[in-house]
């Protein structure tokens, strides 16, 4: 069947039938609800029920895939949250595009290789995609709808084109925030309940983005007004400590790593002693840092070792981070070498034994903590070790690109016996790193 090729710049398209698009999960035979599809294209006024049952079916998609990416959630929460965002995204052209895009992206990439609608999937959902680069200009869509677009978008688009495609998104949104006039201080305790998670999702992966981005400084500059000890469930039933949407990922440890991004970018502009006065305060704060059980969340024992060994994976990526990319300590330092043994040691305690779906997505929240520990690992064993576990997130093209600059990062420092500014270096060759 030849697929019919739509201008990727044209915004005459009538979204309405993204609410319909194919193909039925239940059957195998996906190409005649493609053809059905396609027929239905040229008769945009004639919404059959079949073809509505259809985006249900996609619905049922992205709902299964966004349960298993807030697998850190209580299931409740993940239900409360997905089924709000349901009535959001479809109140716009862009929501209903995102996750039209969103749905096609994952379904070809995930599809055989010698499964002959796979090339037909893979130009569709690259259609989609751009047609929401487009909308993200020309829609007037709601700001959490803008940026949970922008972070489905993404997360997609890294594992089927890599890091620069999948951040055109963030781009995007970016663009729409700021002429929005939205404050960019941002406070992470007004960000608790079920209708800020998009936008905290938003902040969170623009944390990351800024750090694995040359020169890159967040967005957002982060603060939290409410002291960890006085967390209390939101009206909605979410607590701080539910909403580490990136396993183990708190507030608190999220707006280090953001201080610490920042100040890197400002390293060149500042005096030593101005400096060293900045850092020292970074420094102060997390050692206020304690990673805390997840008590009160309907977890097994097991989920809450799990996600007690996440917490602190992430503190010790934080202590490699600050001391090798801001303090530019080398990866020989005891301090360095002892955050690294931790990890190592403390890997095996996460739990990956639920759905697949939940397991590739809990591998893949810890994109960064490996990538972290792989740029300061000197061993052949603790090098294989953290390659292993940016392998173990998954064989997208972002991965394979993360895997291939740490290799990068550790020929230069044999070469020469000086570890490099590992940002400084992907930039300079080329090479795209990205975490989710």
């Amino acid at each position: 069947m030849t697929l019919p090729n739509p201008d990727p710049t044209a915004v005459e398209i009538d979204f309405s039938a993204l609410d319909a698009i194919p193909p039925d999960f239940t059957t195998s035979d996906g190409g005649v609800a493609w053809e059905r599809f396609v027929e239905w294209f040229e008769k945009p006024n004639e919404i059959s029920a079949e073809l509505r049952k259809f985006s249900e079916d996609w619905w049922g998609l992205y709902y299964s895939i966004g349960d298993s990416w807030f697998s850190s959630l209580p299931k409740v929460l993940r239900y409360q949250w997905l089924n709000r965002y349901k009535s959001r995204i479809s109140e716009s052209e862009l929501g209903r595009a995102s996750v039209a895009a969103f749905c096609a992206t994952h379904y070809a990439h995930y599809l055989d290789d010698k499964d002959p609608s796979r090339l037909e999937w893979i130009q569709k959902a690259e259609v989609y995609r751009n047609q929401c680069l487009t909308l993200f200009a020309t829609d007037v869509a709601p700001m959490d709808v803008v940026v949970g677009a922008a972070v489905d978008l993404r997360a997609a688009t890294l594992e089927a084109s890599g890091t620069v495609a999948g951040n055109l998104f963030f781009d995007a949104a970016a663009a729409v925030i700021k002429t929005s006039g939205m404050s960019t201080l941002v406070n992470l305790a007004t960000l608790e309940g079920v209708d800020f998670l998009a936008m905290r999702l938003y902040v969170y992966s623009d944390v990351f983005l800024s750090m694995s981005t040359f020169a890159r400084t967040p967005l957002f500059h982060l603060i939290n007004a409410t002291p960890p000890s006085s967390y209390t469930p939101t009206s909605d039933g979410f607590t701080a400590a539910a909403l580490r949407v990136h396993l183990g990922v708190s507030a608190e440890v999220l707006i280090a790593f953001s201080d610490i991004t920042a100040l890197i970018n400002k390293r060149d502009i500042l005096t030593t002693a101005e400096l060293d006065e900045e850092s020292s305060k970074i420094w102060k704060y997390i050692g206020t840092l304690e990673s805390r059980v997840s008590v009160g969340l309907g977890l097994t024992s097991v989920e809450l070792l799990s996600d007690l060994a996440a917490q602190e994976i992430w503190s010790q990526a934080l202590i490699i981070y600050y001391y090798s990319s801001l303090r530019r300590y080398g990866p020989l330092s005891s301090t360095i070498q002892a955050a690294l043994r931790q990890i190592l040691l403390l890997a095996d305690s996460i739990n990956h034994d639920e759905s697949p779906w939940t397991s590739f997505h809990i591998k893949l929240s810890l994109a960064c903590p490996w990538f972290l520990a792989a740029t300061v690992a000197v061993t052949p064993e603790s090098r294989q070790s953290c390659l292993d576990g940016i392998q173990s997130c998954g064989d997208g093209i972002v991965h394979r690109d993360n895997a291939r600059a740490v290799k990068r990062v550790w020929e230069v420092t044999d070469e020469t016996g000086i570890p490099p500014d590992w940002r400084e270096l992907v930039m300079k060759e080329g090479i795209p790193v990205g975490f989710m």
